[in-house]
């Protein structure tokens, strides 16, 4: 003999859902932020190297290592913000999958289990679906915030490493980027 049970599927409460919805926009927020670093990373090494270049071929013949410690630095910054943008990314499918999990249901909706078997301990699937779903969402806010707060770090290491440059600003350094231009060209 088959048998149904009937449950009743608990409806997403319109809290939970904003919830859902913004820690979906605030892993957007963190990519868009890691995005814009790697390429001011990117400018940021180019100039440095640059400037590096300059500053061996230049008239003073010594090379202080500045540029290339900068590259360098750049260089593994990059490397650290691909590796928390990945990490946004699976958080972005995770909130995706916690979204669709619970999805815009309505009160009157039902769901219908075929089947009455049991794990031990007296739970059913369902019971350990939702439980799987209620873990990712108590931890996704934490795991958010310290995405962002990475990301904060992450721009003022940026903005710190930009003047280090004989004292300079990369930026106050533009006219080195048009004299490695000819510098190139002579080659």
């Amino acid at each position: 003999m088959m048998y149904f049970t009937l449950i009743r599927s608990k409806a997403a409460s319109a809290s939970m859902q904003a919830n859902l919805s913004l820690l979906e926009a605030l892993v957007r927020t963190a990519r868009s932020r890691f995005s814009t670093l790697v390429a001011r990373l990117s400018e940021l090494h180019n100039r440095s190297v640059a400037i590096a270049l300059w500053a061996s071929l230049g008239k003073s013949g010594k090379h202080n290592g500045h540029g290339d410690s900068l590259a360098s630095v750049a260089r593994d910054a990059i490397a650290v913000i691909k590796v928390m943008d990945r990490m946004a990314d699976e958080l972005l499918l995770e909130s995706k999958q916690s979204l669709s999990s619970v999805g815009h249901l309505s009160g009157n909706v039902r769901e219908i289990a075929f089947g009455g078997w049991r794990l031990l301990g007296g739970q059913s699937m369902n019971d350990l679906r939702a439980v799987a779903v209620e873990e990712k969402l108590r931890r996704m806010p934490r795991l958010v915030i310290s995405l962002l707060e990475v990301a904060t770090i992450l721009e003022g290491t940026v903005a710190d490493l930009a003047p280090t440059v004989d004292g300079k600003t990369i930026e106050e350094k533009d006219h080195v980027s048009s004299d490695s231009r000819l510098l190139r060209s002579s080659f």
